[in-house]
Protein backbone atom coordinates (compact mmCIF):
# COMPACT_ATOMS: atom_id res chain seq x y z
CA UNK A 1 0.00 0.00 0.00
CA UNK A 2 1.39 3.37 -1.02
CA UNK A 3 0.27 5.83 1.66
CA UNK A 4 0.70 9.60 1.63
CA UNK A 5 0.70 10.88 5.23
CA UNK A 6 0.20 14.61 5.70
CA UNK A 7 2.32 15.80 8.62
CA UNK A 8 2.28 19.51 7.74
CA UNK A 9 -0.01 20.41 10.70
CA UNK A 10 2.71 19.34 13.17
CA UNK A 11 4.11 22.39 14.93
CA UNK A 12 7.52 22.34 16.54
CA UNK A 13 6.38 23.64 19.90
CA UNK A 14 8.79 23.51 22.80
CA UNK A 15 7.91 21.00 23.98
CA UNK A 16 5.37 19.46 21.55
CA UNK A 17 2.08 18.28 22.99
CA UNK A 18 2.05 14.67 24.12
CA UNK A 19 -0.75 13.83 21.65
CA UNK A 20 1.39 15.06 18.75
CA UNK A 21 4.35 12.96 19.88
CA UNK A 22 2.12 9.90 20.17
CA UNK A 23 0.97 10.49 16.58
CA UNK A 24 4.60 10.50 15.46
CA UNK A 25 5.06 7.22 17.34
CA UNK A 26 2.30 5.77 15.17
CA UNK A 27 3.99 7.02 11.99
CA UNK A 28 7.28 5.43 13.07
CA UNK A 29 5.48 2.13 13.61
CA UNK A 30 3.71 2.35 10.25
CA UNK A 31 7.11 2.54 8.56
CA UNK A 32 7.84 -0.99 9.72
CA UNK A 33 4.39 -2.41 8.98
CA UNK A 34 4.38 -5.02 6.20
CA UNK A 35 2.99 -3.87 2.83
CA UNK A 36 2.94 -0.18 3.87
CA UNK A 37 5.12 2.36 2.07
CA UNK A 38 5.02 5.95 3.24
CA UNK A 39 5.46 9.33 1.64
CA UNK A 40 5.49 11.91 4.44
CA UNK A 41 4.40 15.44 3.55
CA UNK A 42 6.22 18.08 5.56
CA UNK A 43 6.70 21.85 5.46
CA UNK A 44 9.47 24.37 6.01
CA UNK A 45 8.46 24.80 9.65
CA UNK A 46 8.72 21.11 10.61
CA UNK A 47 10.70 19.15 8.00
CA UNK A 48 14.00 18.99 9.89
CA UNK A 49 12.35 18.21 13.23
CA UNK A 50 10.19 15.44 11.75
CA UNK A 51 13.18 13.84 10.04
CA UNK A 52 14.98 13.82 13.39
CA UNK A 53 12.05 12.38 15.35
CA UNK A 54 10.81 9.83 12.78
CA UNK A 55 14.01 8.87 11.01
CA UNK A 56 14.52 8.82 7.25
CA UNK A 57 14.69 5.06 6.74
CA UNK A 58 11.83 3.12 5.07
CA UNK A 59 9.97 6.29 4.01
CA UNK A 60 10.29 9.36 1.80
CA UNK A 61 9.95 12.95 3.00
CA UNK A 62 8.53 15.58 0.68
CA UNK A 63 8.57 19.22 1.77
CA UNK A 64 5.42 20.36 -0.03
CA UNK A 65 5.79 23.88 1.24
CA UNK A 66 9.34 24.37 0.04
CA UNK A 67 9.70 21.91 -2.83
CA UNK A 68 6.79 21.89 -5.23
CA UNK A 69 4.23 24.49 -4.30
CA UNK A 70 3.21 27.86 -5.70
CA UNK A 71 2.47 30.91 -3.62
CA UNK A 72 -0.82 32.52 -4.48
CA UNK A 73 -1.08 36.34 -4.43
CA UNK A 74 -2.50 36.28 -0.91
CA UNK A 75 0.61 34.55 0.38
CA UNK A 76 -1.05 31.19 0.95
CA UNK A 77 -0.30 27.88 -0.72
CA UNK A 78 -1.58 26.46 -3.94
CA UNK A 79 -0.70 22.79 -3.79
CA UNK A 80 -1.19 20.64 -6.90
CA UNK A 81 -4.54 18.87 -6.72
CA UNK A 82 -4.14 17.07 -10.03
CA UNK A 83 -3.75 13.34 -9.47
CA UNK A 84 -1.32 13.03 -12.38
CA UNK A 85 1.13 15.41 -10.71
CA UNK A 86 0.95 13.47 -7.44
CA UNK A 87 1.48 10.24 -9.36
CA UNK A 88 4.44 11.71 -11.27
CA UNK A 89 6.05 12.84 -8.03
CA UNK A 90 5.52 9.39 -6.54
CA UNK A 91 6.97 7.69 -9.63
CA UNK A 92 10.02 9.95 -9.57
CA UNK A 93 11.01 8.53 -6.22
CA UNK A 94 10.28 4.97 -7.29
CA UNK A 95 7.20 4.28 -5.18
CA UNK A 96 4.56 3.68 -7.84
CA UNK A 97 1.25 5.50 -7.65
CA UNK A 98 -0.26 6.88 -4.42
CA UNK A 99 -3.26 4.91 -3.21
CA UNK A 100 -4.46 6.71 -0.07
CA UNK A 101 -4.01 9.99 1.80
CA UNK A 102 -3.75 9.73 5.59
CA UNK A 103 -4.36 12.82 7.75
CA UNK A 104 -3.34 11.78 11.29
CA UNK A 105 -3.74 15.25 12.83
CA UNK A 106 -7.40 15.63 11.88
CA UNK A 107 -6.84 18.37 9.30
CA UNK A 108 -7.22 17.89 5.54
CA UNK A 109 -4.79 20.37 3.98
CA UNK A 110 -3.72 18.76 0.73
CA UNK A 111 -6.05 16.39 -1.05
CA UNK A 112 -5.19 14.90 -4.44
CA UNK A 113 -8.34 14.07 -6.33
CA UNK A 114 -9.41 10.49 -6.99
CA UNK A 115 -7.58 8.80 -4.12
CA UNK A 116 -9.39 8.16 -0.83
CA UNK A 117 -8.62 10.09 2.34
CA UNK A 118 -8.57 8.63 5.86
CA UNK A 119 -8.65 11.21 8.65
CA UNK A 120 -8.09 10.72 12.38
CA UNK A 121 -10.37 12.68 14.70
CA UNK A 122 -8.37 13.46 17.83
CA UNK A 123 -10.22 16.24 19.63
CA UNK A 124 -14.00 16.53 19.98
CA UNK A 125 -14.04 18.80 23.04
CA UNK A 126 -16.00 21.53 21.25
CA UNK A 127 -18.89 19.13 20.65
CA UNK A 128 -19.40 18.51 24.38
CA UNK A 129 -17.91 21.60 26.04
CA UNK A 130 -18.48 24.48 23.59
CA UNK A 131 -18.30 26.91 26.53
CA UNK A 132 -14.54 26.33 26.67
CA UNK A 133 -14.04 28.03 23.29
CA UNK A 134 -14.65 31.49 21.89
CA UNK A 135 -16.83 31.96 18.80
CA UNK A 136 -13.94 32.12 16.32
CA UNK A 137 -12.36 28.91 17.63
CA UNK A 138 -15.73 27.16 17.54
CA UNK A 139 -16.29 28.26 13.95
CA UNK A 140 -12.82 27.04 12.98
CA UNK A 141 -13.32 23.64 14.61
CA UNK A 142 -16.76 23.20 13.06
CA UNK A 143 -15.32 24.00 9.64
CA UNK A 144 -12.57 21.42 10.12
CA UNK A 145 -15.08 18.73 11.01
CA UNK A 146 -17.32 19.67 8.08
CA UNK A 147 -14.30 19.27 5.79
CA UNK A 148 -13.52 15.88 7.30
CA UNK A 149 -17.08 14.66 6.78
CA UNK A 150 -17.24 15.97 3.24
CA UNK A 151 -13.84 14.78 2.02
CA UNK A 152 -12.96 11.61 3.95
CA UNK A 153 -13.60 8.07 2.79
CA UNK A 154 -13.19 6.97 6.42
CA UNK A 155 -12.83 8.57 9.83
CA UNK A 156 -10.73 7.05 12.61
CA UNK A 157 -11.60 7.89 16.22
CA UNK A 158 -9.15 7.44 19.07
CA UNK A 159 -11.71 5.85 21.41
CA UNK A 160 -15.17 4.29 21.30
CA UNK A 161 -16.31 7.29 23.31
CA UNK A 162 -15.11 9.64 20.55
CA UNK A 163 -16.82 7.47 17.94
CA UNK A 164 -20.10 7.80 19.83
CA UNK A 165 -19.78 11.59 20.16
CA UNK A 166 -18.87 11.99 16.48
CA UNK A 167 -21.74 9.77 15.31
CA UNK A 168 -24.22 11.70 17.45
CA UNK A 169 -23.22 15.04 15.91
CA UNK A 170 -22.56 14.28 12.24
CA UNK A 171 -24.59 12.40 9.61
CA UNK A 172 -21.57 10.39 8.52
CA UNK A 173 -21.97 6.73 7.46
CA UNK A 174 -21.44 4.63 10.58
CA UNK A 175 -19.74 1.84 8.64
CA UNK A 176 -17.02 4.32 7.64
CA UNK A 177 -16.15 5.33 11.22
CA UNK A 178 -13.46 3.19 12.87
CA UNK A 179 -11.78 3.08 16.27
CA UNK A 180 -8.00 2.82 16.54
CA UNK A 181 -6.44 3.58 19.89
CA UNK A 182 -3.39 5.75 20.23
CA UNK A 183 -0.22 3.83 21.09
CA UNK A 184 1.75 4.23 24.27
CA UNK A 185 4.87 6.23 23.56
CA UNK A 186 8.23 4.61 24.20
CA UNK A 187 9.71 5.90 27.45
CA UNK A 188 12.07 8.79 26.74
CA UNK A 189 15.35 8.79 28.62
CA UNK A 190 15.23 10.81 31.80
CA UNK A 191 17.70 13.66 32.19
CA UNK A 192 20.83 13.01 34.20
CA UNK A 193 20.76 12.69 37.97
CA UNK A 194 22.58 16.01 38.46
CA UNK A 195 19.99 17.99 36.52
CA UNK A 196 17.14 16.07 38.15
CA UNK A 197 18.56 16.76 41.61
CA UNK A 198 18.93 20.47 40.83
CA UNK A 199 15.37 20.60 39.54
CA UNK A 200 13.93 18.83 42.59
CA UNK A 201 15.98 21.01 44.95
CA UNK A 202 14.73 24.18 43.26
CA UNK A 203 11.18 22.94 43.81
CA UNK A 204 11.89 21.98 47.40
CA UNK A 205 11.09 18.36 46.56
CA UNK A 206 14.24 16.27 47.18
CA UNK A 207 13.33 13.28 49.30
CA UNK A 208 9.66 14.23 49.31
CA UNK A 209 6.70 12.34 47.97
CA UNK A 210 4.78 14.13 45.25
CA UNK A 211 1.83 13.57 42.96
CA UNK A 212 2.36 14.50 39.32
CA UNK A 213 -0.21 16.00 36.93
CA UNK A 214 1.44 16.27 33.47
CA UNK A 215 -0.90 18.71 31.75
CA UNK A 216 -1.26 22.32 30.64
CA UNK A 217 -3.64 24.81 32.20
CA UNK A 218 -6.65 24.39 29.91
CA UNK A 219 -10.24 24.65 31.19
CA UNK A 220 -11.10 20.98 30.70
CA UNK A 221 -7.96 19.87 32.54
CA UNK A 222 -9.77 20.71 35.77
CA UNK A 223 -6.90 22.20 37.78
CA UNK A 224 -9.21 24.19 40.04
CA UNK A 225 -11.00 21.09 41.33
CA UNK A 226 -7.67 19.29 41.69
CA UNK A 227 -6.39 22.08 43.94
CA UNK A 228 -9.59 21.99 45.98
CA UNK A 229 -9.22 18.23 46.40
CA UNK A 230 -5.55 18.57 47.32
CA UNK A 231 -6.44 21.17 49.97
CA UNK A 232 -9.03 18.79 51.43
CA UNK A 233 -6.49 15.96 51.40
CA UNK A 234 -3.87 18.09 53.20
CA UNK A 235 -6.37 19.22 55.83
CA UNK A 236 -7.59 15.68 56.52
CA UNK A 237 -4.15 14.05 56.47
CA UNK A 238 -1.61 16.40 58.08
CA UNK A 239 0.67 13.45 58.80
CA UNK A 240 1.05 12.64 55.07
CA UNK A 241 3.71 14.92 53.61
CA UNK A 242 2.67 15.05 49.95
CA UNK A 243 3.40 17.74 47.37
CA UNK A 244 1.80 18.31 43.97
CA UNK A 245 3.74 19.00 40.76
CA UNK A 246 2.03 20.57 37.74
CA UNK A 247 3.57 21.00 34.29
CA UNK A 248 2.55 22.56 31.02
CA UNK A 249 2.00 25.94 29.43
CA UNK A 250 0.28 28.47 31.62
CA UNK A 251 -2.72 30.47 30.45
CA UNK A 252 -4.39 33.52 31.95
CA UNK A 253 -6.27 31.30 34.39
CA UNK A 254 -3.02 30.24 36.05
CA UNK A 255 -2.75 33.49 38.05
CA UNK A 256 -6.23 32.90 39.45
CA UNK A 257 -5.13 29.40 40.42
CA UNK A 258 -2.11 30.77 42.26
CA UNK A 259 -4.34 33.09 44.23
CA UNK A 260 -6.64 30.16 45.00
CA UNK A 261 -3.67 28.11 46.25
CA UNK A 262 -2.70 30.90 48.62
CA UNK A 263 -6.26 31.22 49.89
CA UNK A 264 -6.49 27.46 50.49
CA UNK A 265 -3.12 27.39 52.27
CA UNK A 266 -1.40 24.97 49.89
CA UNK A 267 0.86 27.33 47.92
CA UNK A 268 3.97 25.91 49.63
CA UNK A 269 3.05 22.36 48.60
CA UNK A 270 2.23 22.95 44.92
CA UNK A 271 4.96 23.46 42.33
CA UNK A 272 4.12 24.58 38.77
CA UNK A 273 7.13 23.94 36.56
CA UNK A 274 5.91 25.49 33.32
CA UNK A 275 6.70 23.57 30.11
CA UNK A 276 9.28 20.80 30.49
CA UNK A 277 11.18 18.83 27.87
CA UNK A 278 10.95 15.08 27.32
CA UNK A 279 13.85 14.29 29.61
CA UNK A 280 12.55 16.30 32.55
CA UNK A 281 9.04 14.95 32.08
CA UNK A 282 10.48 11.43 32.21
CA UNK A 283 12.37 12.31 35.39
CA UNK A 284 9.16 13.56 37.02
CA UNK A 285 7.35 10.37 36.05
CA UNK A 286 10.16 8.27 37.53
CA UNK A 287 10.39 10.17 40.83
CA UNK A 288 6.70 10.81 41.55
CA UNK A 289 4.68 8.73 44.01
CA UNK A 290 1.71 8.54 41.65
CA UNK A 291 0.21 10.24 38.62
CA UNK A 292 -3.11 12.02 38.91
CA UNK A 293 -5.35 12.82 35.95
CA UNK A 294 -8.57 14.72 36.83
CA UNK A 295 -9.46 15.87 33.31
CA UNK A 296 -13.12 16.41 32.47
CA UNK A 297 -12.69 15.38 28.85
CA UNK A 298 -10.13 13.38 26.86
CA UNK A 299 -10.66 11.59 23.56
CA UNK A 300 -7.48 9.64 24.24
CA UNK A 301 -5.08 9.46 27.16
CA UNK A 302 -1.39 9.61 26.20
CA UNK A 303 -0.30 11.08 29.56
CA UNK A 304 -2.27 8.45 31.47
CA UNK A 305 -0.71 5.69 29.37
CA UNK A 306 2.71 7.17 30.12
CA UNK A 307 2.05 6.67 33.84
CA UNK A 308 1.46 2.97 33.18
CA UNK A 309 4.55 2.81 31.00
CA UNK A 310 6.67 4.22 33.83
CA UNK A 311 5.14 1.81 36.34
CA UNK A 312 3.36 4.42 38.43
CA UNK A 313 -0.03 4.12 40.15
CA UNK A 314 -2.66 6.16 38.33
CA UNK A 315 -5.55 8.13 39.82
CA UNK A 316 -7.84 8.83 36.90
CA UNK A 317 -11.03 10.64 36.00
CA UNK A 318 -13.84 8.28 35.03
CA UNK A 319 -15.02 10.52 32.15
CA UNK A 320 -14.89 10.40 28.36
CA UNK A 321 -12.27 8.13 26.76
CA UNK A 322 -10.00 7.80 29.79
CA UNK A 323 -11.36 4.47 31.15
CA UNK A 324 -10.86 2.82 27.74
CA UNK A 325 -7.14 3.49 28.00
CA UNK A 326 -6.53 2.97 31.71
CA UNK A 327 -8.71 -0.14 32.02
CA UNK A 328 -8.34 -1.83 35.42
CA UNK A 329 -5.00 -0.10 36.01
CA UNK A 330 -6.41 3.05 37.61
CA UNK A 331 -8.20 4.18 40.74
CA UNK A 332 -11.13 6.14 39.32
CA UNK A 333 -12.98 9.13 40.71
CA UNK A 334 -15.67 11.57 39.60
CA UNK A 335 -13.73 14.68 38.44
CA UNK A 336 -16.61 16.92 39.51
CA UNK A 337 -16.40 15.97 43.21
CA UNK A 338 -13.37 17.24 45.12
CA UNK A 339 -14.07 15.07 48.16
CA UNK A 340 -14.04 11.91 46.08
CA UNK A 341 -10.65 12.79 44.63
CA UNK A 342 -9.29 13.61 48.09
CA UNK A 343 -10.33 10.15 49.32
CA UNK A 344 -8.65 8.53 46.32
CA UNK A 345 -5.42 10.38 47.12
CA UNK A 346 -5.58 9.18 50.72
CA UNK A 347 -6.13 5.58 49.63
CA UNK A 348 -3.20 5.53 47.23
CA UNK A 349 -0.92 7.04 49.91
CA UNK A 350 -1.90 4.63 52.69
CA UNK A 351 -2.74 1.35 50.96
CA UNK A 352 0.46 -0.29 49.72
CA UNK A 353 -1.44 -3.32 48.50
CA UNK A 354 -3.68 -1.16 46.30
CA UNK A 355 -0.69 0.75 44.96
CA UNK A 356 1.12 -2.46 44.08
CA UNK A 357 -1.93 -3.93 42.36
CA UNK A 358 -2.37 -0.80 40.23
CA UNK A 359 1.28 -1.00 39.20
CA UNK A 360 0.88 -4.67 38.27
CA UNK A 361 -2.26 -3.97 36.25
CA UNK A 362 -0.57 -0.95 34.67
CA UNK A 363 2.21 -3.05 33.19
CA UNK A 364 -0.36 -5.38 31.63
CA UNK A 365 -2.52 -2.52 30.36
CA UNK A 366 0.39 -0.69 28.72
CA UNK A 367 1.22 -3.81 26.71
CA UNK A 368 -2.18 -3.61 25.00
CA UNK A 369 -1.25 -0.31 23.38
CA UNK A 370 2.00 -1.17 21.66
CA UNK A 371 2.76 0.99 18.64
CA UNK A 372 3.23 -1.99 16.31
CA UNK A 373 -0.26 -3.31 17.08
CA UNK A 374 -1.84 0.10 16.60
CA UNK A 375 -0.03 0.48 13.26
CA UNK A 376 -1.38 -2.88 12.07
CA UNK A 377 -4.85 -1.71 13.05
CA UNK A 378 -4.47 1.38 10.88
CA UNK A 379 -3.07 -0.72 8.02
CA UNK A 380 -6.21 -2.87 8.13
CA UNK A 381 -8.37 0.25 7.95
CA UNK A 382 -6.35 1.55 4.98
CA UNK A 383 -6.74 -1.78 3.21
CA UNK A 384 -10.50 -1.91 3.77
CA UNK A 385 -10.91 1.63 2.41
CA UNK A 386 -8.86 0.92 -0.72
CA UNK A 387 -10.84 -2.24 -1.43
CA UNK A 388 -14.11 -0.29 -1.75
Amino acid sequence: MNIVADLTPFRCEKPPEEAALVTLELIKALKSTPRVRLMLLTADWNDAELRRRIGTDRCVFVNVYGAWHKRNPAGGLEVPQDRRRWRRLWLEIGYGKPELLFCPFGVIVYQPSAIPTVCTVQDTRHLVYPQFFDSSELAYRNQLFDDVCRNSAAVVCTSAFTQKVFAAQYPYPKEQVFVAYQPVRSCPDAVGEDRTRQFLEAAGLPGKQFAFYPSGFLPHKNHRLLLMAFAVFCRRNPELDLSLVLTGSELAEAQDLREAMATMGIADRVYATGPVDDGMRAALYRHCSFVIYPSLYEDAAPEALAALQFGKPLLCSDRAGLPEYAGEAALYFDPRIAGELAVAMQRIMTDDRLSGELQRQGALQAQKFGAAGMARQYAEIFHSVMEK
